[in-house]
């Protein structure tokens, strides 16, 4: 399957998991209000938080070295699968731990019992992580996205079910939640199965050690990212508390989305170039990034026109203070948009250490300015803050991806003339395909 078919198929499968995760976000601020829809957010957050400081870099590591075809497939996924459990019975008892400081700080507004559902998810969301590394380095593209489109059609019909028409509330929305994150990491663990035959379920010392050493320069890069997406929720809850979270939840929901089509060829572009020459890297990524960025800007001026619409359509007038924050991420969301394209190539070069580097400088700017802007413009300081974090990491990572290969920034964000006849082919094909069909 092509680069440009595999990436398609990513982005439809994110384009619908995205579409029926709205759909239940709108039930969710519907029923649950903003408070409510405030005290899911964080719930959730705790496992995701979790899961990144803890997660080692292990799903990149099984993406490069099975692209790279260096280490026995069969001892990376046995690995995974133990790997999953123990970092995450260890992660629960440091949370057990520390939990009482963080519950009083920042999770006042929100039930004791509920905050477990996100604390004993952590094993299985860690486990459908690096299952999932290990089918998309497998191209097994396919019955990733049917098995994704399936299991959210599934969850949004439950939580329909369970909080819009039996009114059973936050609890209930938790426990669909979990339920299918649990179903979805069955599903991964067959698929792997399947497709890899004869695995012998030993834990092998040396592929965990060459793992971990590759695994640890992006899990610092990733870590250091998800604090600079997700931090800022914290401060909102910390400075104005859960209903203000709630708000800022949907400016960064909309905001996000605009993710998901860069991210598509992101995830694509990891494994190829892992796989490719340095010469056919230095033409491709320029290809796909200035391609990607144009698609981007598009998306995201629409997005702009429509955003009150959208907020109004799905969520009600009661969630319009989320727009002001929403327009203040744009910018920012623009520019790390491509800026991801290039860090997934940094990564498959075996240079994940670079964006770690670029992730970190981009951090101790977002805390500074959150503590900073917070109390001074709210919700709108810390999407200010976020976007200009965001716009340090893609500026940042430009210049390195030039430093490192030469290429001129015009190559990088501007359409150039011979990606036109990219275009005629791609589109000749299309309709050559078409006509052999009707004949």
């Amino acid at each position: 399957m092509s680069f440009v078919k595999r990436s398609t198929l990513m982005f439809i499968r994110q384009f619908i998991v995205c579409f029926l995760g709205a759909m239940a976000g709108v039930i969710l601020a519907r029923v649950l209000g903003v408070e409510g829809k405030g005290a899911y957010a964080l719930v959730l957050l705790v496992p995701k938080m979790a899961v990144t400081l803890g997660n080692l870099g292990i799903r990149g590591a099984n993406i490069y070295f099975l692209g790279k075809k260096e280490k026995e497939e069969r001892n990376i996924i046995a690995n995974s699968l133990f790997l999953a459990f123990i970092i995450g019975l260890f992660i629960i008892f440091i949370i057990f731990i520390i939990f009482s400081p963080l519950r009083e700080n920042f999770f006042s507004g929100v039930p004791q019992n509920y905050l477990y559902f996100g604390i004993f998810s952590i094993p299985f969301l860690l486990l459908s992580s690096y299952f999932n590394g290990v089918i998309i380095a497998k191209d097994l593209i396919k019955k990733l996205v049917v098995k994704d489109v399936v299991i959210n059609v599934i969850s949004l019909l439950l939580l329909g079910l369970t909080v819009w028409y039996f009114k059973l509330g936050l609890i209930a929305a938790l426990v669909v939640w979990f339920i299918i994150l649990v179903v979805d990491a069955f599903i991964n663990f067959v698929f792997v199965n399947q497709a890899s035959r004869k695995i012998k379920w030993r834990f092998s010392v040396p592929v965990f050690k060459e793992s971990i050493v590759y695994g640890l320069k992006i899990y610092l890069g990733n870590l250091v990212q998800f604090l600079n997406y997700r931090l800022d929720m914290f401060l909102v809850s910390f400075f104005m508390g859960v209903r203000f979270v709630g708000f800022y939840s949907i400016a960064v929901s909309l905001a996000e989305l605009i993710w998901y089509f860069p991210d598509s060829f992101a995830t694509m572009l990891f494994p190829r170039v892992s796989s490719s020459s340095e010469k056919e890297n230095n033409r491709f990524t320029p290809l796909v990034t200035r391609n990607v960025a144009l698609l981007l800007l598009i998306e995201i001026l629409f997005i702009l026109v429509t955003g009150r619409f959208v907020v109004w359509l799905l969520y009600g007038e009661g969630f319009f203070p989320s727009l002001r924050p929403f327009y203040f991420l744009l910018p920012g969301v623009l520019i790390l948009g491509f800026g991801k394209i290039l860090s997934a190539d940094l990564a498959g070069r075996g240079k994940p250490v670079i964006n770690a580097y670029i992730s970190i400088v981009a951090l101790f700017i977002n805390i500074s300015l959150n503590i900073y802007l917070i109390p001074k413009m709210g919700m709108s300081g810390a999407a200010l803050a976020s976007t200009i974090s965001y716009t340090v990491t893609g500026i940042l990572t430009i210049i390195y991806f030039i430093k490192l290969t030469g290429c001129k920034l015009s190559k990088i964000l501007f359409v150039q003339k011979e990606d036109f006849a990219y275009y005629r082919d791609f589109i000749n094909k299309k309709l050559l395909k078409r006509g052999i069909k009707e004949l």
